[in-house]
C-alpha cells in the first residue's frame, strides 16, 4: 500500500504549529499558482473523501490565500444510477 500504511494516525500537532504550517503551505500553493499562470499552464486539484470527512473545510483552507480570479471550485454530487454504469470521467 505504500506510505499510507506508515502513517501514524495518533500523531497530533498543537494549534500554533498547525497555523504556522497551514500558512506556509498556503503561500507555497499561491506561489505555485502564480508560476503556472505565468507559464500559461493549468492545474487541477482533486479532493476526494467520504461524506462528512471535512472536504469542504479543507478546500476553503486550500484556496484561502489563492488569487480568486484564477480558480474555480466545482462541487460534484453523487452520481446518478445511469452514470454509475459508465466510467467516472464520463460525467465531465
Amino acid at each position: 500500500m505504500g506510505k499510507l500504511n506508515q502513517l501514524d494516525l495518533a500523531t497530533a500537532i498543537d494549534k500554533p504549529a498547525y497555523k504556522r504550517l497551514l500558512k506556509s503551505w498556503q503561500l507555497d500553493l499561491l506561489s505555485l499558482q502564480q508560476s503556472v499562470l505565468r507559464e500559461g499552464g493549468r492545474m487541477i486539484i482533486n479532493v476526494e473523501g467520504m461524506d462528512a470527512a471535512g472536504k469542504g473545510g479543507a478546500i476553503r483552507r486550500l484556496v484561502e490565500k489563492l488569487d480568486p480570479r484564477s480558480y474555480k471550485v466545482y462541487r460534484i454530487g453523487a452520481p446518478a444510477d445511469w452514470e454509475q454504469a459508465r466510467h467516472y470521467l464520463f460525467r465531465f
